[in-house]
């Protein structure tokens, strides 16, 4: 009952938009679906929508909940920050096998050695791990990153 009970929480979150965010969502959308080279009906079908359903979100005039991204997330490799604010790649970036070897394109937990280091990577494991928690932090985070644009995109002091 408590998934139930996040679930609802992160997607009630998630629909708090405004009209302009909507249209900003829709564009998103339809970017992918033409970068995918797909027509409305074939990725309506294949992400388990009607077409009706995906037009009106491509025009902004509809909200979209928790199962919508996760099938965009998961059958097209789109980046999930992208999606809710067009900041990244469209796509994620695979793992890339060399030989016995596979190599990660980018691991934060390589570069990221700050006193809270240990917590950090144990948040990033887990985000790999769960979807879920993945667009709860990415909903936190756009959240957050809009509202205190002006300190994150200032230079820094040292």
């Amino acid at each position: 009952m408590t998934k139930k009970v996040q679930v609802k929480s992160i997607v009630k979150t998630a629909v708090k938009t405004t009209d302009a965010e909507m249209v900003l969502f829709g564009n998103r959308i339809k970017e992918i679906r033409q970068t995918l080279k797909l027509n409305q009906k074939d990725f309506a079908n294949t992400i388990g929508i009607s077409n009706s359903f995906l037009s009106e979100v491509e025009a902004g005039r509809t909200k979209v909940g928790q199962d919508f991204l996760l099938n965009i997330v998961n059958i097209f490799s789109v980046n999930p920050l992208y999606i809710l604010s067009g900041i990244g790649k469209m796509f994620m970036e695979h793992e890339k096998e060399e030989g016995n070897e596979t190599k990660k394109n980018f691991d934060i937990e390589e570069i990221y050695t700050g006193p809270d280091s240990i917590l950090v990577n144990k948040m990033l494991r887990d985000i790999r791990k769960s979807t879920l928690l993945r667009f709860a932090v990415l909903e936190h985070y756009q959240r957050y990153s809009f509202q205190y644009k002006d300190i994150i995109n200032s230079p820094s002091d040292s």
